[in-house]
């Protein structure tokens, strides 16, 4: 017998084992199993139980089942006395709330991966609609997410702001790179700076006073005055900066239960909370959400919970493709790709200013590699005579597809990090031309869909 089993291995296996034991589990009883990866990896078995316990030819199926995985997967199991546990109903629901699900036969199967950061990549996008309106308006929410740092995503979201207000736009620019963050600055001299920012709200929120900084975690460029709209910034940190490190290494604690039948919140819905009350309070049109680059749960949260239209940015190398791959192969396998996969729109960034467009053939052709790979479905054949399926993919040449590149063209005065205000307009006309004239339909027709 083989006692070493890589963790990749570990699933494939426990099905392999369950194919086997389907049956008997469900002629013994079991309606329902839930498979749990636990965080150092081990398999083991979770079951609903009514108050009297399970039945006893419930408990001896589930014994051999466990004895069988203890045997193959030796130490990504559980000891076969310990591999088993039996919830309430309601915990056992709670636990498979965003599972994902597959029949073994005739066994639902719920799988369940427990992890220490990266679970808010399978979060369900919640809508941006504003607590307590009866109206059909919501704030457009724009998150501009990148995998690698360093590729202008933070002076895009500041263009956007200023190209937004412009129009009569209120924007909201909410900087969430709290790690490294950037657009602040791009947006607001030192003395725009509102009182507090988002990591302050969040120490503040997880003893009952983040109610008291909400109304002071805006800030306003005095520049945008002269704009048609508004720009309001809610900054990383606010103008006093003091202990940022202590108060960072604080944003990603749930808020345990509280008196009162308060229940706990993990961050990630408490960060939601914070953006619903952002929204209430200032009643924007569009919130751009510069996120933090790379596979962090924060980013995930920018991407996913938060139901945002997602520009994701990328250069085209090996390594940012194999980095989008790895994480849209993880939504194909956790369910999430259909929830997601029509939010997505790929700009690439830094463009050559020399030799662009076939710099840009080869981006479009890279992207499509891996968006045909992994989201876009494939096409069945059809009989000439068939109507089309409806099916969600695209051709490497369709404009309209998540993986054609909106051009951002690289230029040397942007790439120095100059706020907005001191960069030229004739430097952001060459820079953003092609993308702004890709922006501006885009953003018509998702207010056409929202109204």
């Amino acid at each position: 017998m083989n006692r070493s089993v890589p963790f990749i291995d570990a699933e494939a296996k426990t099905a392999s084992i369950l194919v086997q034991q389907a049956k008997v589990l469900v002629d013994a009883g079991v309606r329902e199993l839930c498979v749990v990866r636990d965080l150092p990896g081990r398999v083991r078995l979770v079951v609903p139980a009514a108050d009297e316990g399970l039945a006893d030819a419930v408990e001896a199926a589930l014994e051999g089942f466990a004895r069988d995985l203890s045997a193959v997967l030796g130490p990504r199991a559980y000891d076969p006395e310990q591999a088993i546990l039996a919830l309430p109903l309601q915990a056992w629901r709670e636990l498979c709330e965003h599972a994902r699900v597959e029949d073994v036969g005739p066994l639902p199967v719920h799988w369940v991966d427990r992890l220490v950061t990266g679970a808010e990549w399978t979060a369900v996008p919640v809508s941006a609609r504003v607590p307590g309106d009866d109206s059909d308006a919501a704030p457009t929410r724009i998150t501009l997410y990148s995998l690698k740092g360093g590729v202008g995503r933070s002076t895009t979201c500041a263009l956007l702001a200023r190209h937004l207000g412009a129009q009569g736009r209120r924007v909201l620019v909410v900087d969430l790179d709290l790690e490294s963050p950037g657009v602040s600055d791009l947006l607001l001299a030192p003395d725009d700076y509102p009182e507090f920012g988002i990591v302050d709200w969040f120490v503040e929120d997880a003893v009952g006073q983040g109610d008291e900084v909400l109304s002071r975690l805006t800030g306003q460029p005095r520049w945008a005055q002269d704009l048609r709209g508004e720009v309001l910034v809610v900054p990383a940190h606010g103008r006093d900066a003091r202990e940022y490190v202590a108060k960072l290494g604080r944003v990603y604690l749930d808020r345990p239960a509280g008196p009162g039948a308060v229940p706990a919140e993990p961050w990630s819905r408490r960060l939601l909370r914070m953006f619903s009350c952002l929204e209430e309070q200032v009643r924007p049109d569009v919130v751009l959400i510069d996120a933090r680059s790379g596979l962090h749960d924060l980013a995930a949260t920018a991407v996913t919970l938060l139901g945002a239209q997602v520009l994701a940015f990328a250069v085209d190398s090996p390594a940012t493709w194999r980095a989008f791959r790895f994480l849209f192969e993880h939504w194909v396998r956790h369910g999430m790709a259909e929830r997601v996969r029509n939010r997505l729109t790929t700009v690439a960034a830094m463009v050559p200013e020399t030799d662009s467009d076939r710099y840009i053939a080869v981006f479009r052709e890279a992207a499509w590699n891996v968006y045909r790979d992994t989201l876009y479905d494939e096409v069945p054949a059809v009989d000439d005579e068939s109507d089309p399926p409806d099916v969600f993919s695209f051709d490497l040449t369709d404009q309209e597809a998540p993986h054609a590149p909106w051009p951002v063209l690289w230029n040397r005065g942007l790439a120095a990090g100059r706020p907005i205000r001191e960069v030229a307009d004739d430097v952001l006309a060459g820079s953003y031309r092609a993308f702004l004239e890709r922006f501006d339909p885009f953003y018509d027709r998702l207010l056409r869909v929202e109204r």
